[in-house]
């Protein structure tokens, strides 16, 4: 159980978010930090075309996250590869680009190329090829697998290295959209000598602009051939994570223990302040918020761009409902997604998925904007975002 004496264990920090949620803005505040070891997504092998996971699954993937909040490397085990083979029916799916190249079959820990720090060295040698613009493609095409016995000759001392940097660390984050309940790591929990002291964030978004922006990237992967991405798009890929959504608000509800832990963060208030949030974060997690993160996360966000453009607004005297400035205007961050209805079977899944997600809308303070009226969907006038909203359990 939390008390004062976890003030002296490191910080275990559980990143919860959906896939187009915003997360990358978020993780951001993680990986620029010095101080803290960040990984990014190391559970992606786990995805499966219809997005249900096993119990034994998800107790699988608590393992391998506890191996990283233990300084461990999350290697997945012979037992963990075949579980993911089974999940993704790679018996007879063998020349599947899932079974055949995704990086959660071939990597030593899945998107290792998400954290900056294996994008530089010692962890690798090419770090002058990499642009800031394009750092995870460029990681993975001129960096080595830094934890492959196959791709790197290095990887042992690399462990080592890793190893030791972990234990000096401040504590371990981790950015993942896999588990669908706060309470599975009670276990670790219970263990912070081992797994450390507890905190988790979880990221919610209204989920019409997030549908808009797998529409988005559905299209563009078409485009691209690149794969098929539309089931993400589908009625049941949405409302499953409106239910996580949900059922995270209950566990807050019925769990003084995993509450007193957890803060919930809305998109849209980190888009519109991300400094003010960033701050806010920091005194939750109880860590230094250092000068160097500050300065890499105000990059990483555009801070600068958002003071010249908020000058700007002040010298033509444009509104601003949020008070802050932004690179996106207020309207476009929060109504944009209704631009994108361009067709009846655009709008017709938004308005299916208003009323799928309902209860998830009205715990985060998303207001329902769409009605079927004689034959036509059509838009209320009023903000699709509640924008005082606060947690109310």
């Amino acid at each position: 159980m939390h008390n004062e004496e976890n003030e002296n264990y490191k910080k275990s920090i559980y990143i919860s978010a959906a896939f187009r949620s915003g997360s990358s803005m978020l993780g951001t505040l993680f990986d620029k930090n010095p101080n803290l070891i960040y990984y990014f997504e190391p559970l992606s092998g786990f995805n499966v075309p219809n997005g249900e996971v096993s119990n034994k699954s998800q107790e699988m993937e608590i393992d391998l996250l506890g191996k990283a909040y233990n300084c461990e490397i999350p290697r997945k085990s012979q037992q963990v590869l075949h579980e993911i083979k089974t999940l993704n029916n790679c018996e007879e799916n063998r020349k599947s680009s899932r079974c055949g190249s995704q990086h959660f079959l071939k990597e030593s820990v899945a998107q290792w190329y998400g954290s900056s720090r294996f994008c530089v060295k010692p962890f690798c040698e090419k770090e002058k090829l990499i642009s800031r613009k394009n750092r995870q493609h460029d990681c993975k095409k001129f960096c080595k697998d830094p934890f492959s016995p196959e791709e790197n000759p290095n990887f042992v001392k690399n462990e080592n290295d890793f190893t030791k940097t972990c234990q000096r660390s401040v504590g371990v984050a981790i950015k993942e959209l896999r588990i669908d309940s706060l309470s599975r790591f009670e276990r670790l929990i219970a263990q912070p000598e081992k797994f450390g002291d507890f905190k988790f964030i979880h990221l919610v978004r209204d989920p019409r602009p997030m549908l808009a922006s797998r529409i988005s990237l559905a299209e563009n992967y078409l485009k691209m051939n690149w794969g098929n991405m539309w089931s993400m798009t589908g009625e049941q890929a949405m409302e499953r994570q409106c239910d996580k959504d949900v059922r995270i608000y209950r566990e807050l509800q019925d769990n003084p223990e995993i509450r007193k832990r957890t803060m919930i963060i809305r998109y849209e208030d980190m888009s519109s302040d991300p400094w003010k949030k960033a701050e806010e974060i920091y005194d939750f997690l109880e860590i230094e918020f250092d000068q160097m993160t500050k300065e890499q996360f105000k990059i990483a966000t555009g801070i600068h761009r958002r003071r010249r453009r908020k000058a700007e607004m002040q010298k033509n005297r444009l509104p601003d409902i949020f008070g802050v400035t932004k690179t996106k205007s207020a309207t476009e961050l929060l109504e944009g997604w209704r631009n994108k209805a361009k067709n009846s079977e655009i709008t017709t899944k938004y308005l299916l998925l208003e009323r799928s997600c309902r209860e998830m809308m009205k715990l985060y303070g998303y207001n329902r904007v769409m009605q079927f009226h004689q034959g036509q969907v059509r838009f209320d006038f009023g903000n699709s975002v509640a924008l005082n909203w606060t947690l109310d359990l």
